[in-house]
C-alpha cells in the first residue's frame, strides 16, 4: 500500500523520498506528522488524499533521518479508497 500511495502522490505533483513499512500494520487512522515550519506542507498533503479526512496532524519535534521533514502513516481507514492508489482520483 505504500508504495501505491507513494505513486499516487507522486502523480499528484509531490516528492516521495522513502518508502517503509510502519512498526505494525494495525493503524486505524491515518496520520500526518511534520517537523517545524512544514504544517502548511502537511495540510497540503492530507487535502491530495481521498476523502479519508485526516484528522490526525501533527508536529513532531525530530524524525530518525534528518533529511524527512513530513510523514504519512497510512491507517486502516485509508483501505476502502484503495482502487483511487491503482486507478488514481475517481472524481
Amino acid at each position: 500500500m505504500a508504495r501505491r500511495v507513494g505513486h499516487y502522490l507522486e502523480a499528484k505533483g509531490l516528492t516521495v523520498n522513502r518508502l517503509t513499512n510502519a512498526d505494525h500494520f494495525n493503524h486505524p487512522e491515518t496520520r500526518i506528522y511534520y517537523q517545524k515550519g512544514y504544517h502548511e506542507a502537511a495540510s497540503h498533503l492530507a487535502d491530495q488524499l481521498p476523502a479519508v479526512g485526516v484528522k490526525d496532524i501533527r508536529e513532531e519535534k525530530r524524525f530518525d533521518r534528518p533529511s524527512i521533514k513530513i510523514k504519512l502513516l497510512i491507517g486502516k481507514d485509508i483501505l476502502p479508497y484503495h482502487t483511487w492508489f491503482q486507478e488514481g482520483d475517481p472524481s
